[in-house]
């Protein structure tokens, strides 16, 4: 079960990544669109403020090149916006597909965890016994003697049944067997 809790983790981890990543990327993507939305919102102001000071028809040749010059000016800030858009709806609709992939992945591993967690909690727990048991064995008289009998062995030396936090399910029992 090492493996597959492992991969668990790794996945786990991953995953935590990627949504943090996601949730960055995607926040800096609402600030861009809104800033656009301003812009664009300006820019229709703009034009109405022209169209309202700009008559389609007149004598005044000042008048008609200031207009002119007014109307060519929104063209060009219309052009810039129309790219800025193509490009923030594009960089959206990738970013979706990735915030979709990474909930893809997520609910899998959801499953995956939910699959394997009986299996690993059961895992856990046999070996929360075993080490409950052998940490038991370990503090009784007759491990000291069996111990004081061999010659103090350097892997009986190293143990510490008496502290409890040492030895802990699958953990402990890899303490125990390293």
């Amino acid at each position: 079960l090492q493996p597959v809790i492992e991969r668990l983790r790794a996945e786990g981890e991953r995953l935590a990544e990627s949504e943090t990543t996601l949730r960055t990327e995607l926040a800096a993507l609402e600030r861009e669109i809104a800033a656009y939305n301003e812009a664009a919102g300006a820019l229709t102001e703009a034009a109405r403020q022209h169209r309202a000071r700009c008559p389609r028809e007149s004598d005044d040749s000042k008048l008609i090149e200031e207009c002119n010059a007014s109307g060519a000016g929104l063209m060009d800030r219309h052009a810039v916006l129309e790219q800025q858009r193509g490009e923030l709806g594009e960089r959206q609709q990738a970013l979706n597909q990735r915030i979709d992939r990474h909930n893809a992945d997520r609910i899998a591993w959801h499953a995956d965890k939910r699959d394997n967690g009986p299996r690993i909690d059961t895992n856990e727990s046999d070996a929360n016994r075993w080490v409950e048991s052998a940490r038991g064995f370990m503090l009784s008289d007759g491990f000291a003697a069996l111990t004081t009998q061999a010659d103090s062995p350097a892997p009986c030396t190293g143990l510490r049944p008496s502290e409890s936090s040492a030895y802990h399910g699958t953990q402990g029992l890899k303490s125990l067997h390293a």
